[in-house]
């Protein structure tokens, strides 16, 4: 077994590794997202149709981390210029009333309308609202989702495991590798940056896709299970296969289950077809579950992945409302509507735009469906602290020491 799937080396290499993610954001003096102040009577009327499932984790999974952050950042939303503890103020604030509301639904007297009114009042009056400035009447957000794959793999390459899995290389001229250099010509083979091998080049495509996943380990003493998640790109220019194949006719539809059986009945066609996507995605092990950019758990139905040259300062709380693919009763496909909280938790190489979000549904099948069939236009809203109501909450703040327990284990 590799030495970087040791327990020793993992707690090594998870301490290096945020302390270099929290270094890179230390850099940065001043954050200035793309977005635009609301009106009051441009609001949406917020409820959630997970009734608070998972929100109080996803909370208390930030909370923890922001306790870990330098905040001496300033932080510009539209015209207004906060200290970025604004940020960790408002998920405080967001706790309290999020709860309060899951309290209210949950009884049996009460009826939803009016704990939901009671929510949109207290967000009025305690908030500031904002939007994508490239989301508006005549255009609205584009939202994808992604899940946690799991793969079959081997630590080295033997008999159909041939295609391997990879950490970010250090070096420069390494990085120039792109896709064909390093799955055709195997330029990173047995360096020191493979993690694993496995056999089938199409699933490590997705897991590219998804920005992480879980390997199931073969080897001799029989079966080991490993998370990965995103460690960063070479640099280059992403593009879908799916799009390619298509424009060439090779498949009609942009599923993944059409792209896996042209692929699997035209291996002569793999350079080609993959050479259209020069980027590659390199992973690193990770105790949890996949992580988010700044190393915080992802939780089910509650992270995003924003484009991260625009949405550096990762915590921030969102609403979403978009449509949720479903399977009816006859297997067809369908969408219905949702209204939901979540916290921008993560980045990704394929996410660009302001008015662009990737929705993390989980690691189940149910995830899978929704993650390869999920494409919807809706709005996202930024929810902000009023700074006149920071005050209260930077002091909860300051006494949290230690979060005692959580809904759920990290």
């Amino acid at each position: 077994m590799k030495i970087f799937f040791k327990t020793s080396m993992m707690l090594v290499l998870s301490f290096t590794l945020s302390a270099h993610t929290q270094n890179d954001i230390e850099s940065i003096k001043s954050f200035k997202p793309p977005v635009k102040l609301l009106s009051a009577n441009q609001w949406p009327r917020f409820s959630d149709d997970l009734l608070g499932q998972e929100m109080q984790l996803a909370l208390f999974r930030q909370i923890r981390k922001f306790k870990s952050l330098n905040l001496n950042h300033s932080i510009q939303f539209d015209q207004h210029k906060f200290s970025s503890n604004i940020i960790p103020a408002s998920i405080l604030a967001f706790q309290k009333f999020f709860n309060e509301w899951k309290d209210c639904i949950t009884e049996p007297q009460t009826k939803k309308v009016l704990c939901n009114d009671q929510l949109n009042q207290r967000l009025k009056r305690n908030f500031n609202l904002y939007r994508p400035k490239d989301q508006d009447a005549k255009k609205a957000s584009l939202f994808t989702a992604y899940y946690t794959p799991t793969i079959e793999a081997k630590l080295h390459p033997e008999g159909d495991y041939q295609w391997g899995i990879y950490r970010r290389p250090q070096e420069r001229k390494l990085l120039d590798y792109d896709r064909i250099d390093i799955d055709f010509k195997k330029k990173l083979q047995f360096s020191a940056y493979d993690l694993v091998y496995t056999k089938d080049l199409f699933d490590n495509y997705v897991l590219q896709i998804q920005g992480g996943g879980r390997l199931k380990i073969i080897n001799e003493n029989g079966v080991h299970y490993q998370y990965i998640s995103y460690e960063g790109t070479n640099g280059k220019r992403w593009r879908y296969i799916s799009k390619y194949m298509k424009k060439k006719g090779y498949i009609k539809n942009l599923s993944n289950a059409s792209q896996k059986r042209f692929l699997n009945a035209n291996p002569n066609k793999w350079e080609e077809i993959y050479s259209y996507c020069p980027s590659y995605v390199f992973f690193r092990p990770t105790e949890h579950p996949p992580l988010g950019s700044e190393l915080t758990p992802l939780t089910n139905g509650r992270s995003i992945a924003t484009d991260n040259g625009l949405y550096a300062f990762k915590g921030g709380l969102s609403f979403i409302q978009g449509s949720m693919p479903f399977r009816d009763e006859n297997g067809s496909t369908k969408f219905k509507r949702f209204n939901r909280f979540f916290i921008d938790h993560d980045t990704g190489g394929s996410i660009k735009g302001n008015a662009r979000a990737d929705l993390f549904m989980g690691e189940d099948a149910a995830a899978e469906f929704a993650a390869n069939n999920f494409y919807s236009r809706g709005n996202m809203f930024f929810l902000v602290l009023k700074p006149e109501k920071k005050k209260v909450w930077l002091e909860v703040l300051d006494r949290l020491k230690t979060i005692a327990s959580s809904p759920k284990t990290s």
